[in-house]
């Protein structure tokens, strides 16, 4: 809709240009964040309407959360997105570079704490919990009727790793959204999986902020051999 505006303006940029210069306008992005984030939201809250299904059927019992498996949630967020920078910058960053592919998405720039706050606050929580509800509380419990465990951890996961849109980061979207799944399974509470996921995004932004900020400074196109082997190790 806004690039089709744009034409009828009379704007000449390439898709990619006006996209680009869209999101760096702050309300740009807190309204494409949110409305994605809406959306899911809304499909739960119609489905459960027509089908007369209660939203306690997506399983989120926060009364009954234990301490172990929630810290154990929140770590395994944490060891998978360091696993996942190293295997998907340092091994396919290396080959989709070299094949010309990118996967450079859109992003907040940090140029101060309080877009930090804001995008752990849009991104690390609000992103986590509507897509956990999306995927995780209706698609997967829904797949679960009508398939083996097995056969909707996969497809689930699969829809979750096409949702992003970022072939470079397919693979691990993929087996994050098979963990998801399989904890979800495991539970059958959706606390768990939201907190993962959240710890995840969290993590992830902290770390894109430090590298923004020159705190960390690593050249993945030089890494060694062994540290390939301990990106696989992690996401494993």
């Amino acid at each position: 809709i806004a690039i089709v505006v744009k034409r009828g303006q009379g704007d000449t940029r390439t898709e990619t240009q006006i996209l680009n210069a869209l999101y760096d306008k702050l309300w740009f992005y807190i309204l494409m964040a949110l409305l994605s984030q809406v959306s899911y939201l809304a499909i739960v809250l119609c489905y459960n309407s027509v089908c007369r299904i209660k939203f306690s059927a997506c399983n989120l019992h926060l009364k009954k959360a234990k301490a172990a498996p929630s810290f154990g949630s929140i770590a395994l967020g944490i060891i998978a997105i360091l696993g996942f920078i190293v295997f998907v910058e340092g091994v396919l960053g290396n080959m989709f570079s070299k094949l010309g592919i990118s996967g450079a998405g859109y992003a907040l720039e940090h140029t101060n704490v309080g877009l930090l706050i804001l995008d752990l606050f849009l991104i690390g929580i609000i992103r986590a919990i509507c897509e956990e509800i999306f995927f995780r509380g209706l698609l997967y419990n829904g797949l679960k009727k009508n398939f083996k465990p097995f056969v909707s951890v996969v497809i689930s996961a699969l829809l979750f790793a096409l949702m992003h849109q970022n072939i470079t980061q397919f693979v691990y979207q993929f087996v994050l959204g098979i963990a998801l799944a399989q904890i979800m399974e495991r539970t059958n509470n959706l606390l768990y999986p939201m907190l993962l996921h959240m710890s995840n995004n969290l993590f992830t932004i902290l770390l894109s902020y430090m590298f923004e900020k020159g705190v960390i400074n690593y050249n993945f196109a030089k890494m060694p051999w062994w540290m390939y082997i301990v990106g696989v190790l992690l996401i494993s």
